[in-house]
């Protein structure tokens, strides 16, 4: 498994292609690279925004780099450095997969499923490459940690591991706050082995009606309030309030059935009552990032994104439907395809990792809604753990196999050349047309309908073979108890 990261990254500094924006830096990367150079300086004369603020790690792990290394931080050495980090971050990414794996006791499918679902997608295999001035795989890298620790049941080190991680990505302090009052031991050896509070026929999925009715309303008021941040009107303005409502009304019931529904009230107070000094934890850790950010940022520089922008992507969709769950399989590969088409047995699997994965995947189930798939950059681990401990331990045709394989191969788009010809226009024209779309159309904000249509027929193509081959799995005893 290493040897094939270490492979990607060597053929990516021999000869990889980069994006033209900014001579390899990219957009944001502009911004880092100058806190490579600079980060002593900005902080001192308060130069940051509050987004950046709590993005500076990255930037300072390349600059040490650097300095190791005895090369002068310039934008070029901030690009290289930057492709390094990336490359030392997914390798030590594929040792934690390796740990959780034995946490989670994992076979060989298992393994190769996890590690196909992420690191031979296009987030880990090209984009990381490719545009590598940018923070989302050290990210990801926090995520993995957080993910490890977590199955160990480490709260203090989930804790540093999530304040750290909110300097590369914000939500990893508040995925740390999450977890952590879950991590409380009651004799298991492993998080899936822990058993059921009394009361909690765990692992029976029951009718949550008023929930679900109580859903529908927040999500509609939801679509509604966050309708004039889009800048949208008329007829288009309604049609995706109305399908911002339904979409978030559908997830949010989903996750009130198949994940958050099991055992009384009772028996979650219970869960939640144990380890108080654990909530405590929680809380600092959900309040050190920002606060900690505050302390260096100059709130009189204006952020670049905030959450009511966030809001609005999510709340109120593009007119494209089902485009999040087409961008999702293209930038994260076919594990996305697989929690989809085997949802049931997904959700079983996120309910034996216990409380803590729960209530994460249930939250990201509504960031999922946005059409930016690196927003699930941190918490994608926390996704393809419960899918690999599906399909491991199960009799896998060996047509699936090949056929997830191609998949795997198809969207990885390793093997795609992006930069085929020179880019015209300004820096933010021409996304939707090409050669710049051969970048966009991979993230699903600035995919243009034509890039749309066929990613979207080739997604349904993927998934109707997935499922007419997975009719013959032969699903483990053990995974359906």
């Amino acid at each position: 498994m290493a040897s094939i990261v270490a492979s990607l990254a060597v053929l990516s500094f021999v000869g990889g292609e980069k994006v033209p924006e900014g001579g390899g830096l990219g957009w944001d990367g502009t911004q880092y690279a100058r806190m490579t150079r600079e980060l002593g300086q900005m902080v001192r004369n308060r130069e940051l925004a509050g987004y950046h603020a709590q993005r500076i790690l990255p930037s300072a792990a390349v600059r040490g780099l650097l300095v190791a290394a005895g090369r002068a931080p310039t934008s070029d050495a901030a690009i290289a450095g930057f492709e390094a980090w990336n490359a030392l971050v997914l390798l030590t990414c594929v040792g934690l997969w390796w740990a959780a794996c034995a946490s989670l006791g994992l076979g060989p499918t298992g393994r190769w499923v996890g590690f196909a679902g992420l690191f031979l997608c296009f987030m880990n295999s090209k984009h990381v490459f490719y545009n590598p001035v940018l923070t989302d795989t050290t990210a990801f890298g926090f995520g993995m940690a957080q993910l490890l620790l977590y199955l160990r049941r480490r709260p203090i080190a989930l804790a540093l591991a999530s304040v750290a991680g909110s300097f590369a990505w914000p939500p990893c302090g508040l995925y740390g706050a999450l977890l952590i009052p879950f991590t409380h031991r009651t004799g298991a050896t492993a998080v899936g082995a822990e058993p059921p509070m009394p009361g909690d026929p765990r692992p029976t999925v029951r009718p949550a009606w008023p929930r679900c009715g109580a859903v529908a309303a927040a999500a509609i008021l939801l679509a509604v309030a966050a309708a004039p941040l889009t800048g949208r009107s008329g007829l288009r303005l309604a049609a995706s309030v109305v399908v911002g409502a339904a979409t978030l009304s559908a997830i949010g019931c989903l996750a009130a059935t198949s994940l958050l529904d099991g055992g009384s009230a009772g028996s979650w107070r219970r869960r939640i009552g144990r380890g108080s000094w654990r909530w405590v934890l929680a809380a600092g850790v959900a309040l050190a990032g920002p606060l900690l950010a505050r302390l260096i940022s100059n709130p009189a520089i204006p952020d670049t994104a905030d959450a009511f922008s966030l809001l609005s992507k999510i709340a109120v969709p593009a007119a494209k439907p089902l485009l999040f769950l087409v961008a999702h399989a293209v930038y994260l590969g076919p594990a996305v395809l697989l929690i989809v088409l085997y949802w049931p047995r997904f959700a079983l699997q996120v309910r034996k990792l216990g409380d803590g994965a729960r209530v994460l995947v249930a939250a990201n189930l509504f960031l999922a809604c946005a059409t930016q798939s690196r927003f699930l950059s941190a918490a994608w681990p926390f996704f393809v753990a419960p899918a690999a401990m599906m399909l491991d331990g199960a009799r896998v045709p060996r047509r699936f196999q090949l056929a997830f394989a191609a998949c795997v191969l198809v969207f990885s788009r390793g093997w795609l050349v992006i930069n085929v010809s020179p880019w015209p226009g300004g820096s933010f024209e021409g996304f939707g047309v090409f050669p710049k779309q051969m970048y966009f159309m991979h993230l699903g904000e600035w995919m243009s309908w034509s890039s749309y249509a066929w990613q979207g027929a080739l997604v349904t193509a993927s998934a109707l073979l997935l499922l007419r081959l997975g009719r013959d799995i032969d699903w483990a005893p053990s995974h359906d108890a």
